[in-house]
């Protein structure tokens, strides 16, 4: 058996051999055919080539390795060699670049130093100098030269405060510079690819370390630097004072001719002494000092209690308002041109604060502590107690505080000594920056202090306990008189003005012009506004409360119950008043109009007085003017919104009255058949008397006041009223007509029918009666306007007689 196997093994692997050999000589063929196929086109030689130079891939990028390396290893040489000695040419090259700046600095120094002593020297001069030229106020030039100097100095310690303030710094980056550079000489070569890329790129463009040496000779200077700005300070501050008292003095003796030649000069002189202290960062002791010196004396001259009440008796500041008009035209007169041209000249947007604010911090700060520093001046602007004064004294000051800023900023006021032919009076402050200007006078916390001392509340209950009162009288008479009293207090100009909007009754011409009172610029006062308004809620509701409670007496006694004020109690003629419609829809008629002018001419006014359009000082947009008027809209509309019910509620006892006034003659209905029963009367050609009686009182009253029906209203009324009266005579007939039946059916029973005249029954002149009656009733109600075929009463009418309609015409 194995060598069985072996021969078998034998065979196949000689049969394979021989497949093997047979396969390689068919690839080569193969192989030649598409050697042949790719030399015989473009393309295959191309390929044929590609192939030939991708052979020779492996032995060019084997070479290009060993390059590398090469340059590698030479780069590895220079760096050993050349950073070193770069490095040392670095060194020297800044330590040039540092002797360089530390010439410069040197130079530097001795120049500050310089202006120092120098400013130092100025500033003892000009105290010594300004001893003498107060004695000789005359010498305009000179004060003008040392406010100059003195500005100049204001420079000088404000560049070496300047320096001062860096000095700390460049120490700190001096030792950060050393510390760097002993760190760059501890370096080990060769350099890391690291420490290669962190060397400095260019020496020329390389920042110096911050220089030590100029920042300690600052530091040494440091005392000498903060004396010398408090010592500018005090002069420019001493200049200043000099200057404004020789401006005020020269004001005071009219003697403008001595002085037009120092104008210029002096206000120059000012100038100077302004910028310096504003250069200083002292702008707050700029405006102290013009408050101290220029206005507290002007202000402690003009402002007494005998001042404020000139003109008018003790405690009612009559003279309050030509009090500060006075100040106001004194400052401007004397200090206007120095107010504008500090505010020009200090002026940098409308969201920056000027570093010196005369306006504000100058004028209007020291005159609101006098207002409010004195206790009797306090109590008598601020607590007088009665209404009238109360809103006097606040529309005075609000009024010279609104305008205050446009006053001092426009020249276009009465010049005095110091602004004839004065440039700077001449030159107007540009509109925006007296805005600006206005708005920091109203945002100061001055002015915010100023405004709490009001006791707004207390006036606000004045003035409405003063509007119920009025409106609690008018009530009172009407109660005894009803409401046709004349209860009106107004002139009567607002009374005819007033009755324009459709008023009738005098108690809502009473309540109205109350209403109208609150808005008027001797009461009204804007933080007060949504008091007012509140007010006007109350007193709407008080007048409906009162409507109300007389819709609803129905006719209960009040036993004479005698009121807490003495007086007795309504009258029967008022407590019967909703059973009167005149009454009833005159009332009605003066709510709707008492609605409407809320909703519409009310709300315009209210917007009107708070956000006024036409005053040059309102900041209100016209976008918070919309806004206003939306709110006050909506404050109003809630407030009505109880008088349209009411109104509804009116008319619905007008409408029950009249239907009882109409249905009475129905009464009548049951006499038809008694006026033919047995008379031997003829057949009726016209309708019963009584009908066109049945709807005159509904015709009467709708030809009174069918102008005056509110809207809501309609026609509702008198389609419910007819409604109602032509079912129930609708039912009458109906009973009638019965009955009428009935003794007819019992006569012929009897036998003891008898023809009559025209051959027609009592009966049937009955039904016929009936018919000619319906026919006139549904004519009446279509007089006053209402569609008698949608009226079920009348159709149910029609049905009833038309039997008798047929047999009349037969």
């Amino acid at each position: 058996n194995n060598k069985q196997t072996n021969v078998t093994m034998i065979e196949s692997t000689n049969t394979l051999t021989t497949r093997l050999e047979k396969l390689r000589n068919e690839s080569l063929k193969i192989s030649e055919q598409l050697t042949s196929s790719l030399s015989s086109s473009k393309s295959g030689q191309t390929l044929l080539q590609l192939t030939k130079h991708l052979t020779d891939v492996p032995v060019l990028t084997e070479k290009m390795e060993g390059e590398l390396k090469h340059i590698q290893r030479t780069l590895q040489d220079y760096n050993s060699e050349n950073v070193e000695e770069w490095l040392r040419f670095y060194n020297e090259v800044m330590s040039v670049r540092l002797q360089l700046r530390r010439m410069q600095s040197l130079q530097l120094c001795h120049d500050k130093f310089t202006e120092l002593e120098s400013c130092e020297k100025i500033i003892l001069a000009s105290t010594s100098t300004s001893k003498t030229t107060k004695e000789d106020s005359n010498d305009a030039a000179e004060i003008e030269n040392i406010c100059m100097e003195l500005e100049r100095c204001a420079f000088t310690a404000l560049n070496l405060s300047e320096e001062l303030k860096s000095a700390p710094v460049s120490v700190v980056g001096a030792m950060q510079a050393q510390a760097a550079a002993a760190a760059q000489s501890k370096l080990q070569f060769p350099l890391s690819s690291a420490d290669a890329m962190a060397l400095p790129q260019d020496i020329f463009e390389e920042p110096l370390p911050p220089d030590n040496e100029r920042a300690q000779f600052f530091m040494r200077l440091a005392p000498r630097i903060r004396r010398l700005e408090s010592d500018v300070t005090r002069a420019l501050t001493d200049q200043l004072e000099h200057v404004l008292m020789s401006m005020n003095e020269r004001n005071h003796d009219h003697d403008a001719n001595d002085h037009n030649g120092n104008k210029d000069l002096v206000l120059s002189a000012v100038g100077h002494c302004l910028r310096g202290l504003a250069i200083n960062g002292r702008g707050k002791d700029a405006e102290s000092t013009f408050a101290r010196i220029a206005i507290m004396p002007l202000i402690r001259s003009k402002v007494s209690v005998g001042r404020l009440d000139e003109g008018g008796s003790r405690g009612q500041c009559a003279g309050l308002f030509s009090l500060l008009d006075d100040i106001a035209c004194t400052i401007d007169n004397t200090f206007g041109s120095v107010i504008r041209m500090s505010t020009n000249m200090f002026y940098l947007s409308e969201t920056l604060k000027p570093e010196v604010d005369l306006v504000t911090g100058g004028v209007w700060v020291p005159l609101a502590t006098a207002l409010m520093g004195d206790v009797s001046i306090k109590m008598a602007i601020f607590s007088p107690g009665i209404a009238n004064i109360i809103q006097a004294n606040y529309m005075a000051i609000d009024t010279f505080l609104s305008e205050l800023a446009g006053r001092l900023l426009s020249s276009s006021s009465t010049t005095s000594n110091w602004e004839e032919e004065d440039e700077f009076a001449s030159f107007d402050v540009a509109s925006f920056i007296t805005k600006s200007a206005q708005l920091r006078i109203m945002q100061h916390p001055t002015t915010l202090e100023l405004n709490k001392k009001w006791n707004l509340p207390i006036y606000y209950q004045l003035r409405f306990g003063e509007a119920c009162k009025r409106f609690d009288s008018a009530i009172a008479k009407v109660e005894q008189e009803g409401w046709h009293s004349p209860v009106f207090t107004g002139t009567q100009t607002v009374e005819q003005d007033i009755r324009k909007l459709g008023f009738e009754l005098p108690l809502f011409i009473e309540l109205y012009d109350i209403l109208l009172s609150f808005w008027r610029h001797d009461v009204i006062l804007r933080p007060m506004a949504h008091r007012f308004l509140r007010g006007i809620i109350q007193l709407v509701g008080r007048s409906a409360s009162f409507v109300q409670s007389g819709l609803e007496q129905k006719n209960k006694e009040m036993n004479g119950t005698k009121k807490e004020n003495g007086h007795g109690g309504p009258s029967h003629h008022y407590l019967t008043w909703h059973e009167r419609t005149d009454d009833v829809a005159a009332v009605a008629w003066d709510m709707t109009i008492l609605e409407s002018s809320l909703t519409s001419d009310y709300t315009e006014l209210v917007t009107g007085i708070i956000a006024p359009t036409d005053n040059e000082n309102n900041s209100n947009s016209e976008e918070e003017r919309n806004e206003l008027g939306t709110i006050v809209s909506e404050v109003l509309s809630e407030t009505t919104q109880d008088l349209s019910p009411l109104i509804i509620s009116a008319w619905s006892e007008i409408t029950e009255i009249l239907t009882k006034q109409c249905s009475a003659p129905l009464a009548a209905v049951k006499g038809v058949a008694a006026t033919y029963r047995m008379t031997n009367r003829p057949p009726p050609k016209q309708s019963s008397p009584f009908v066109s009686t049945v709807l005159r009182p509904l015709k009467d009253f709708d030809t009174e006041f069918s102008n005056r029906t509110p809207p809501q209203i309609g026609d509702n009324w008198k389609i419910e009223i007819v409604k109602i009266v032509s079912e129930s005579y609708s039912d009458a007939v109906e009973k009638l007509i019965v009955t009428v039946k009935q003794t007819e059916e019992a006569l012929r029973k009897r036998k003891a029918r008898k023809s009559n005249a025209g051959g027609m029954t009592d009966g049937e002149k009955v039904m016929l009666q009936l018919h000619l009656d319906t026919q006139e009733f549904k004519m009446r109600a279509g007089e006053v306007g209402i569609d008698t075929g949608a009226i079920e009463g009348i159709l149910k009418l029609e049905t009833l007689t038309k039997v008798a309609s047929e047999t009349a015409s037969t």
